[in-house]
Order: structure tokens, then C-alpha cells, then sequence
């Protein structure tokens, strides 16, 4: 009964039940990620999406993955004749809001000291 709320009222939390219902009635299952995402796509191929297992973040799609959901290949990324770019890099997860985040020079969460530079608004002074 829970996982049943959750899905109705909840959308970040794996999937709601519009997104259930579809995948039920018209959803084909065309692969599986290494963290668990479940990909479709309709009968018809016109139409992708995933389920994501845990909260709902769309940079937890893996390059490969990512790729055939913006419609860039049709190749899928489990299929024998897949072949990843030399640039991809290995998934790493959206780091933004945690400790591990990136803070530029400067900022209020690092040292918050910036630089000066030629640029820098300077108050007028009368004489």
C-alpha cells in the first residue's frame, strides 16, 4: 500500500502510476543499466523513457544510455555491436549539493576570496 502511494502522489520516487500504467500497457523493456535504471520504449519505437530505480536524477543515466534516450543512436547500449566513444568517461553521479561539489575560487563555500581583475566595478568618488 505504501509503494502504491508513493507512486501516485510522489514522481521523484522511482515512478508514478501514469508512468507505471504506460509502461504496463504499452511499454516494450529494452535494457537493464549497471545502477539498476530500466529503459522502454513503445511498441512502435517512437517513444523512450526510464524508470529509475531509487530517486528520480537524470544524471544518473550512463553515457551510452543517455545517447539512445536523446534519440542520438538506436543502437542500444547492451547489444553486442555497441561500441563507446574513446571520450566517454565512466558515469559519475551529479555531485552538486553534496561535499563533494565543485566550488570555483572565489566562492563563499571554498575560501570566497576572488582575485581582482581589470573588470571590477570601483564606487565613484567625488572630489
Amino acid at each position: 500500500m505504501k509503494q502504491f502511494l508513493a507512486e501516485l502522489f510522489i514522481w521523484w520516487h522511482k515512478q508514478t502510476l501514469s508512468i507505471g500504467l504506460r509502461t504496463w500497457l504499452k511499454g516494450r523493456h529494452v535494457g537493464t543499466d549497471e545502477f539498476g535504471n530500466k529503459y522502454y520504449t513503445d511498441k512502435k519505437n517512437k517513444k523512450r523513457w526510464v524508470v529509475y530505480d531509487g530517486i528520480v536524477e537524470a544524471s544518473a543515466i550512463p553515457p551510452g544510455w543517455h545517447g539512445w534516450m536523446h534519440y542520438r543512436t538506436d543502437i542500444l547500449p547492451n547489444e553486442e555491436n555497441y561500441q563507446p566513444h574513446k571520450w566517454e568517461k565512466p558515469h559519475i553521479a551529479n555531485p552538486t549539493g553534496t561535499r563533494n561539489a565543485y566550488h570555483p575560487k572565489g566562492s563563499l563555500l571554498r575560501d570566497g576570496k576572488r582575485a581582482k581583475i581589470s573588470a571590477d566595478y570601483e564606487a565613484w568618488k567625488p572630489e
